[in-house]
């Protein structure tokens, strides 16, 4: 019997990528991770991309001079909007679960940053929701996320 230990889950299976599987002997295992009732058996996890977003506004102070400010909480809330998120088919969700930026609440915020990902079980459509995603979140992207050429 062998048992394999990961950490980083959350943050991209790291212990898992790490992982040197050429030294496990074993032909099956069991991964205690999912949820449902005791004796549920899940037999495949989707494909799985996380992603980053950086909003970049213009700082000023809120009471005195906020036309002079790009709101960067505004900017990130706008792209939200436009984002389809939760369960987008039975294969297929997609989440922003984190959303930090601002320094106080009399100040227009320079810059927020967000954290979200997309999951499928089908590799096809993460690939079609993560290109929809970086395409709202910064329409200057391609689909291969690479500055277009200017040639």
């Amino acid at each position: 019997m062998e048992f394999l230990f990961t950490w980083g889950e959350e943050r991209g299976h790291c212990g898992a990528k790490a992982f040197d599987y050429s030294r496990v002997r074993a032909k099956v295992g069991f991964v205690p991770d999912g949820g449902g009732l005791l004796g549920t058996i899940i037999t495949r996890a989707p494909y799985y991309e996380s992603i980053h977003a950086v909003f970049q506004g213009r700082a000023a102070h809120a009471g005195i001079s906020p036309e002079k400010g790009i709101n960067a909480i505004v900017l990130a809330g706008r792209a939200l909007a436009r984002i389809s998120l939760g369960r987008l088919d039975e294969e297929t969700t997609a989440n922003f679960g984190l959303i930090k930026g601002g320094s106080g609440r009399n100040t227009v915020p320079e810059r927020v940053e967000m954290e979200g990902e997309a999951r499928s079980l089908d590799p096809a459509k993460l690939r079609t929701q993560v290109e929809k995603m970086r395409g709202v979140l910064n329409p200057r992207l391609g689909k291969s996320g690479e500055e277009p050429s200017s040639a």
